[in-house]
């Protein structure tokens, strides 16, 4: 019997929204017992789905023999090879297509001479004058005989017609290991750009052996997208190669690839980065010092210090400058430290960046690093260098907040137009009570290009306090768009059903008590299954950092009366807008909702699962609630992903 409890669910998911009561031990027996009442009907709907005349139908049955019980799979599959030779033999080529797709589920005893029939007819489809019906059969080459797949793939990329070379040069994957390297060096080749991504993006696929080759044509390519995939490869190296290949890389004669290197250490696994930013930071070259500076803050978080101080250490000012800004990126308790050190530095920019960094160190240690600018800002104020007085003037705003007025007037009072102009900039940093004298002196200088400018600073300000007065409105505002539930937007008490425009999958939306808590979405049952392995999988969701699986909840599943065509699946509405919606009115919390949702679509992609369309609408976002129930802006939203009625899985997971 199939138990999804005790196979999927270890440890066990706690809840689906935060806040939310734990599940209960009878949640989980609700939830299998709709399973197992599934999966007990399965066996008489695959059997019945193959004997539909609907091509379509036998596929879906095909492929959901994996899932029945064991006790019955191989019988199902002994009722494949006759069906799949009169397929391959019908004159229907998307007959033909079905048939050749069903071979991979049939008996493993069959599956040898099945492929040898396929042979011809996928090479008479690839030969075909239509391109649209070439294109189809390129998908097919996966299916072919092993030995003839390389050919095939060949056949097809010497063809000038890239609608047809791009699917191609997905198939290497699926050519022997010993001949995907000579493919990938073919596809490369190429004069269509997004056949060589797709290309070298394949070098995963090579010889582990022959990567790094691979990698570095990509990187002569001409295209500067294709040397930017191709610095990506490199997690596809093996460790001591990828150690040997960066460090080569980084003393290169060519000063390109030696950025490529940099490049590629924010790519290789976190453990390996702090050797190659060592090795960076010791490189002859001044360029290759100041971009490896920033991968620090990629590095491990408790080796992230020492490299600090080692750039701190670099003769060149633009290292040190670029090693002060990756203070915030080391432990919190560490940073002041470094502030004060940098403070004290005789070189007024790395003053400057130490200044700004301040606001990153614990807060009870800010009062004395801040309290140390103002007699440094007033000794430069006085400096007869121009640009140590214009320093001085964009270090105001980092200095104690009762300081910054008296700072300002020096500024404004400086013989040079261009000082004043920069000071007049700085007075949004003072306290509100203290602006308006000070732009009055703007307003009375004699330079006009400052009397005009302080003007629009004053008239700016207005319009920021009436802003101000509106900000509770808008707050307001968001937290109501925070709480929708888009999909019952102008629906009427009761049920109702949408067909959706390009699957024809179809959502009910549930009346009564379940209003806005669950809905019912009807998909093709392979299709359910690819999301169900998603959802189930907490312990990889956990890995990526995600307490609570971002994955559209499912509550448990029903057959359908169309048999093996789709099953029914109810799942939990996420009270939430989608980040399209969201997007569309505030940019808050954007940088983090852009996190979280690269963060699943990489997931999506390690599980090898083809979600099918990962647009903004489909990515959801719920709030915090606070203890009245209203949004929490606060704290940022958790994003989850919906709608897999497109999803596929393509392959085995890496996990």
């Amino acid at each position: 019997m199939y138990r999804p409890r005790q196979e999927q669910f270890i440890p066990r998911p706690e809840r689906v929204f935060p806040q939310e009561e734990e599940l209960s031990e009878k949640d989980y027996e609700r939830y299998e017992e709709s399973f197992e009442a599934y999966f007990r009907l399965l066996p008489s709907l695959i059997k019945e789905g193959l004997h539909q005349t609907n091509r379509g139908f036998q596929v879906i049955s095909a492929e959901m023999i994996q899932y029945a019980p064991e006790e019955e799979q191989e019988a199902l599959k002994e009722l494949l090879p006759d069906m799949i030779r009169d397929g391959l033999n019908d004159e229907d080529l998307t007959i033909q297509r079905k048939a050749i797709q069903m071979i991979q589920y049939a008996p493993e005893k069959e599956q040898e001479d099945l492929r040898k029939l396929s042979f011809d007819v996928i090479k008479e489809g690839l030969e075909n004058s239509d391109p649209k019906i070439r294109r189809d059969f390129v998908k097919m080459i996966q299916y072919a005989p092993e030995s003839e797949r390389t050919a095939l793939i060949h056949l097809v990329l010497g063809h000038e017609d890239w609608d047809n070379q791009l699917p191609a040069v997905k198939m290497i994957q699926y050519a022997p290991e010993s001949e995907r390297t000579a493919l990938i060096q073919a596809g490369l080749k190429v004069d269509n750009v997004y056949v060589r991504i797709e290309s070298i993006q394949m070098v995963q696929y090579a010889p582990e052996s022959e990567r790094t080759k691979l990698i570095c044509i990509g990187l002569k390519d001409q295209d500067w997208g294709i040397r930017d995939i191709s610095t990506q490869m490199i997690e596809h190296v093996s460790k001591k190669s990828r150690i040997e290949f960066i460090k080569t890389m980084l003393n290169d004669d060519d000063p390109d690839i030696r950025q490529y290197a940099v490049q590629m250490i924010s790519h290789a696994p976190e453990g390996e980065r702090t050797e190659f930013i060592q090795a960076g930071l010791k490189n002859k070259d001044p360029f290759v010092r100041r971009s490896v500076v920033h991968m620090i803050e990629y590095a491990p978080e408790g080796e992230r210090t020492e490299l600090v101080q080692a750039g701190l250490k670099d003769p060149d000012k633009y290292v040190h400058k670029s090693a002060i800004e990756m203070i915030q990126h080391i432990p919190e308790s560490e940073r002041t430290e470094l502030v004060h050190l940098g403070l004290k530095d005789q070189n007024q920019e790395i003053q400057q960046s130490s200044a700004k960094m301040i606001q990153y160190t614990p807060e009870k240690e800010q009062e004395a690093l801040q309290s140390l600018l103002p007699e440094m800002i007033k000794k430069a104020l006085e400096d007869p260098d121009y640009i140590v007085r214009k320093n001085a003037v964009h270090m105001i705003e980092y200095a104690p907040e009762g300081e910054r007025s008296a700072l300002i007037r020096m500024g404004l009072s400086d013989e040079d137009a261009d000082i004043r102009y920069f000071s007049c900039e700085t007075i949004q940093h003072v306290p509100k009570n203290e602006r308006e004298a000070l732009y009055l002196i703007g307003l009375s200088d004699q330079d006009p290009d400052i009397r005009r400018y302080s003007s629009q600073l004053q008239q700016r300000q207005e319009v920021l306090d009436e802003h101000t007065k509106q900000k509770d409105a808008e707050s307001q505002r968001l937290r109501t768009l925070a709480l929708q539930t888009p999909l019952y937007n102008k629906t009427k008490e009761g049920f109702f059903r949408r067909q959706f425009e390009k699957t024809g999958s179809g959502t009910t939306l549930l009346g009564g008590d379940l209003k806005e808590r669950v809905i019912v979405r009807s998909v093709e049952p392979q299709t359910f299954m690819t999301w169900k392995e998603v959802f189930e999988n907490q312990a990889f969701w956990k890995a990526r950092g995600f307490e609570i699986i971002p994955v559209e909840p499912i509550v448990g599943i029903r057959p359908s009366k169309k048999g093996i065509e789709e099953v029914h699946v109810f799942t939990r509405v996420i009270p939430g807008p989608s980040i399209d919606a969201w997007e569309k009115e505030t940019s808050l919390w954007k940088e983090e909702i852009e996190r979280q949702k690269k963060s699943i679509i990489e997931g999506l992609a390690e599980l090898k699962i083809k979600h099918g369309h990962l647009h903004d609408g489909n990515f959801v976002l719920y709030f915090h609630r606070t203890p009245e129930g209203k949004a929490d802006l606060t704290k940022p939203p958790m994003v989850y992903v919906i709608d897999f009625d497109q999803a596929v899985s393509t392959g085995p997971s890496k996990t």
